[in-house]
């Protein structure tokens, strides 16, 4: 009777770390801008929350939780700022707002 409470312990613990860790997938939102030292400033707003990022090479990304944000390109110098509205995330998944291109 012991043995068969221990292999059945043994059982669930098993399995409850085999399916206790899943792969961690971050959700998020990226992009790039053109032309690429047209912007000064990434921000993305959910309510009262701000995420500011200084593009690299023409490009940003951030992390953030599962929602929908305002997403902020601030131009630089005399190029125009540009904002979409209604970004939504979803969880574990990244959103790729693709090309984001700035006029004068």
């Amino acid at each position: 009777m012991k043995l068969r409470l221990h292999i059945v312990a043994t059982v669930l613990l098993a399995s409850a770390w085999l399916f206790g860790f899943r792969a961690v997938q971050n959700s998020g939102i990226k992009g790039t801008i053109s032309p690429a030292d047209a912007a000064a400033q990434v921000l993305v707003i959910s309510g009262t929350d701000t995420l500011k990022a200084a593009p690299q090479d023409g490009a940003f990304s951030f992390e953030t939780k599962p929602g929908t944000y305002k997403v902020i390109v601030e131009g630089a110098g005399d190029y125009k700022s540009v904002e979409k509205d209604g970004v939504t995330v979803e969880e574990g998944k990244v959103t790729d707002l693709g090309t984001i291109t700035l006029e004068k």
